[in-house]
């Protein structure tokens, strides 16, 4: 009596994650039954920090989202990013302290771009105390647009990660009518706030980039933009 529950679940490989909104008449009984329901997973709830995704997309309705939730438990390496001085932990930890914006990560596809990226998102989580947010995206068609950009400047996501961003990381001398965007955002809202956005590219030199993302400065001196 006097408490509503609706629950949410989406099933893994090796979990299920489950998400519960609970109405009651009064504070007390909507803790009780919060309790019930921890009582219930009980040493089967994973308590490991965890972060959450929105794939960002557009479709013939327009952009259009999907969540997924995923474990931080990737394990990475030192020797698999030799690039990196100092340890990929403690580049991990330097970047999520430093007050820069965006991070670029260049290199050819299977160099661990993607698994980085995951890393950091669950360096977020571990820093939070509750699983981070991403904004996620690897459609152009989606970048063509301010509607996305929308979404991130006025969410509450912490990060926005762009894979796959060759040509929008170009040099504006060179046509590139994208990269305005991010650096804007990233020297107003974004950077002010604590939020994060990370490009990974396959561009082979780093001369292809444009002069605002390598411009020289060590990751915590303050500047906005980030290279490795």
């Amino acid at each position: 009596d006097g408490v509503l529950i609706v629950g949410y679940g989406n099933r893994k490989v090796d979990y299920c994650s489950c998400s519960f909104y609970i109405w009651a008449g009064d504070v007390a009984r909507a803790e009780a039954a919060k309790q019930r329901l921890l009582d219930k997973a009980g040493s089967t709830r994973i308590t490991e920090p965890m972060f959450r995704i929105e794939w960002t997309f557009v479709t013939s309705h327009g952009l259009q989202s999907a969540w997924i939730e995923e474990m931080a438990d990737d394990v990475l390496r030192d020797r698999a990013y030799p690039e990196i001085a100092g340890g990929v932990r403690g580049f991990i930890d330097r970047y999520l302290a430093s007050p820069a914006a965006v991070l670029v990560l260049q290199g050819p596809p299977g160099t661990g771009k993607s698994r980085l990226i995951r890393g950091i998102l669950g360096g977020m989580s571990h820093r939070r105390g509750e699983p981070a947010q991403a904004l996620y995206t690897g459609d152009m068609k989606a970048l063509a647009s301010d509607e996305i950009f929308v979404k991130f400047i006025t969410g509450r996501q912490d990060a926005f990660v762009i894979e796959d961003a060759d040509h929008l990381l170009k040099p504006r001398s060179d046509g590139n009518e994208h990269l305005h965007r991010f650096l804007t955002i990233a020297d107003g809202v974004v950077r002010s706030q604590g939020r994060k956005i990370i490009f990974s590219t396959n561009l082979p030199n780093v001369g292809d980039l444009d002069d605002a993302l390598i411009r020289p400065g060590p990751l915590d001196s303050g500047m906005t933009d980030v290279y490795i």
